[in-house]
């Protein structure tokens, strides 16, 4: 009977520090699409549609997932690196409207909110005392959201000297 050891510790910002018994690895990513690297010479890249249990992977090395290229390896599953960059690039262009609709969306929910609970404050002080901190929060969160976008817009604008 084999024994199997992994642990994973998230390290913030999307990284997160692998340790099993064979090798220690650091992936990095975000929902739907990571990068990975161990000790042992992996190197991985993965996309996939975030809850739905599919993903696909591409290993960077050009090993299989088994050390000797052996029963683990289909060159049917084997990705174009095309297609991978097409599929990354996709997931970044959904992230960043997804992340431009809730800039959007979350400072205009916050003042609602906060103008509700003021109301809920009459009725029920508890919850309307929760309810400005949550709209105050979201209100922050969507503008901060707002001024990251801006500043990501304007570095990728500027032209590269080389």
């Amino acid at each position: 009977m084999g024994v199997r050891f992994r642990k994973s510790v998230g390290l913030g910002g999307g990284v997160k520090l692998n340790v099993s018994k064979k090798s220690v690895g650091l992936s990095a990513g975000v929902k739907g699409a990571h990068i990975s690297a161990n000790s042992s010479g992996r190197r991985s890249v993965s996309a996939g549609v975030p809850g739905s249990g599919l993903y696909v992977t591409k290993n960077l090395n050009g090993r299989s997932a088994t050390s000797d290229g052996g029963a683990g390896y289909d060159p049917d599953l084997d990705l174009d690196m095309d297609e991978m960059d097409t599929e990354a690039s996709e997931i970044a262009q959904n992230r960043a409207a997804s992340a431009a609709i809730a800039a959007a969306v979350l400072p205009v929910l916050g003042i609602v909110l906060i103008v509700l609970s003021v109301v809920l404050l009459i009725i029920f002080p508890v919850f309307g005392i929760v309810g400005i901190v949550a709209g105050f929060l979201s209100f922050r969160y969507g503008r901060k959201l707002k001024k990251q976008l801006k500043q990501e817009r304007a570095c990728a604008d500027e032209p590269e000297s080389n």
